[in-house]
């Protein structure tokens, strides 16, 4: 990892930290404040640590968070035990850990930064993960609106030209080129990022160009991070402009050999990810599929057939009119005996069930809850199991009728690697909760215990302290009463047969007291679940409702409902309070967003209704399939 020393420290101090970073860390150190702001922008280290507490450490570490991936660093200050008073400004200017040993002792040195280390590479690898997740469902929407312009376009020219400068803002390059195989030479279909001047050179040279050609001529994408020096060397070279650093050619996929090549470069060097490259080979079949349409009358097969997401089109009523083999591959059924079914033979219950009501809803009202929106759902395949899935609906007129395509990739890997990160931080909050009530709990405790001890003494020996060391003794009593709470915030729930239930009574308690609302909790079977994760989640968006409907909701009633049957458990949280906007979806605040994301890791749906008689319905349900529960009869 790249560390980052701003300050400076005593040269035996300084002769101690290279010695335990140098093996696999690379340790720069900067005196001038300057100089550090501008290493941080562009070096991007993984640690910073300041060599002491100082004003010019306190502006660095805002500086340091203020940028735009400024949450990605991880912030040390070196500190003595006597300035412990003065780290609360570094910590609120965003320093993650205070190291106060003494550096003269090599031994708790080397463990406390082994411990800063370790924090770190927790931060890279959680930021990573996110920044996986955002580019997978960016990626997705981008190809889900591509499939849909492609099967409506009216200007093949438009098209090509919108998808490929699409294309290269998702890869985050400057240019892209679309070429299409005509007889011995290569047609220009579009081009993005590129002046007239850039065009132009292009056009003269790229019939010669070898690493398009080689492409084309074997069919294979080629990936290069080099100048063209290297490129020269390897005999692919690109021709067209010297300045390249990155340049990804891809094969536009035929039947028997290459429609043509779509490229992507930069003047930056960019390695692609696993999911960028299938982002393009989807892309470029994508192409494939359009050219083949504007070329034949199977244009919209070609498109269903090449890409690797799954599309639906159904008609008004729901009855299934196409459906392309990546859906086959995802739901188990073929084409045959899906066409004019309902497309709800696809879905679990209870979403089944409402299908047909919400085509009804939306005819009449024309109100949205997915079309043109695109969610995580669940899909049910042919063997009768479950998966977790991205779908975006899109409507069309087609022929004068009204028509709907779906849009269904598979994010199952997508949230084992949510469930993960989730899990963790629950497990780092558990394990603090527990350190409260078996250490500081206990100490407490006993502190107590022998304050008492030492105060009922004093009250006998008619000592003037007396009445002092009884009044610390109630002050130490409340510290460990207040110690509990915390404790059982951060593990409310209790892993018996009643735990789900035990915990929501002890919430709707706590907020009746503190709120001073009227609230209930209604139970109607007992789901027994076998993973005491799935309780956790199911808790907390909860929790999360009951506190949202109360402080954002200006609720005087709350009720919490959880019910569970042989097909699905419901959380409903009901208040009587203003209600949310109908476009709730496009400006959910953190807390909505966060109960979505809890509930689409347990394989549940989360939706919220306006009540008849004024406030808000929050529904979160949960298949059995997805979560393996028993009811306790």
């Amino acid at each position: 990892m790249k560390i980052l020393l701003f300050g400076e420290l005593q040269q035996e101090k300084s002769d101690y930290l290279n010695s335990l970073l140098q093996a696999d860390h690379t340790l720069t150190q900067i005196k001038e404040s300057e100089h550090a702001r501008e290493f941080i922008s562009e070096k991007k280290p993984d640690i910073i640590l300041l060599a002491n507490v100082s004003e010019e450490s306190r502006k660095l570490a805002e500086f340091t968070r203020e940028l735009p991936d400024g949450d990605q660093y991880t912030l040390i200050v070196f500190a003595n035990p006597d300035e412990a008073e003065h780290l609360f400004a570094l910590r609120d200017a965003g320093v993650d850990e205070c190291i106060l040993e003494s550096l003269h002792n090599i031994d708790r040195l080397r463990i406390r930064l082994a411990f800063v280390l370790r924090m770190a590479r927790e931060k890279i690898r959680r930021s990573r993960s996110e920044k996986e997740l955002e580019n997978r469902v960016q990626q997705q929407k981008v190809l889900s609106d591509l499939a849909q312009k492609a099967l409506i376009y009216s200007d093949p020219d438009e098209l090509y030209q919108e998808m490929l400068e699409a294309i290269v803002k998702t890869t985050s390059q400057q240019y892209g080129i679309l070429l299409r195989k005509h007889k011995v030479d290569l047609k220009m279909l579009a081009l993005a990022g590129l002046n007239h001047q850039d065009i132009e050179s292009l056009e003269s040279s790229i019939k010669d160009d070898p690493l398009h050609n080689w492409v084309l001529q074997h069919g294979e994408p080629q990936v290069i991070s080099q100048n063209n020096t290297a490129r020269r060397q390897a005999g692919l070279d690109s021709c067209w402009r010297d300045d390249l650093c990155s340049v990804t050619v891809l094969p536009l996929p035929g039947q028997k050999e290459p429609l043509g090549v779509l490229s992507v470069c930069g003047s930056q060097p960019h390695e692609h990810s696993d999911d960028e490259l299938r982002f393009l080979e989807t892309a470029a079949s994508m192409f494939s599929g359009v050219i083949n349409r504007v070329e034949s009358e199977t244009k919209s097969k070609t498109i269903l057939d090449t890409t690797i997401d799954g599309i639906i089109t159904i008609d008004e009523n729901g009855y299934i009119e196409s459906y392309n083999p990546a859906a086959e591959r995802l739901f188990g059924y073929s084409t045959e005996e899906v066409i004019g079914e309902k497309v709800n033979m696809l879905m679990p219950e209870p979403y089944r069930s409402e299908h047909d009501n919400y085509l009804e809803n939306y005819k009449r009202t024309g109100e949205r809850k997915i079309i043109g929106i695109g969610r995580e759902v669940t899909g049910l395949n042919k063997s009768g199991s479950t998966f977790p899935m991205y779908l975006a609906v899109n409507e069309m007129k087609f022929n004068g009728r009204r028509m709907f395509t779906g849009i269904v990739s598979d994010i199952s890997q997508q949230r084992e690697l949510e469930q993960e990160l989730l899990q963790s931080g629950e497990h780092e909050r558990r394990r603090i909760g527990q350190d409260l009530h078996d250490g500081l709990g206990q100490m407490l405790s006993g502190i107590g215990m022998m304050t008492r001890q030492l105060a009922k003494s004093l009250e006998n020996e008619e000592h003037r302290m007396a009445e002092k060391a009884q009044e610390i003794s109630g002050f130490i009593k409340e510290a460990d009463q207040y110690a509990r709470q915390l404790s059982r915030g951060l593990m409310p729930v209790d892993i018996d047969s009643r735990g789900l239930a035990t915990a929501f009574t002890r919430l709707i308690d706590n907020a009746g007291r503190m709120f001073q609302v009227n609230s209930r909790f209604h139970e109607n079977n007992t789901p027994v679940f076998e993973d005491n994760s799935t309780v956790e989640q199911i808790y907390r968006i909860g929790q999360e409702a009951v506190t949202n409907a109360v402080k954002h909701g200006n609720a005087s009633e709350v009720d919490l409902i959880l019910d569970a049957n042989d097909e699905y458990v419901t959380l409903e949280v009901h208040d009587n309070g203003k209600g949310f906007p109908k476009n709730w979806r496009e400006h959910a605040g953190m807390g909505m967003k966060i109960m979505q994301f809890r509930a689409r890791l347990v394989g549940g749906t989360l939706e919220v209704y306006d009540r008849n008689e004024g406030g808000t319905v929050l529904r979160c349900t949960i298949p059995k399939k997805e979560s393996r529960y028993y009811l306790d009869k």
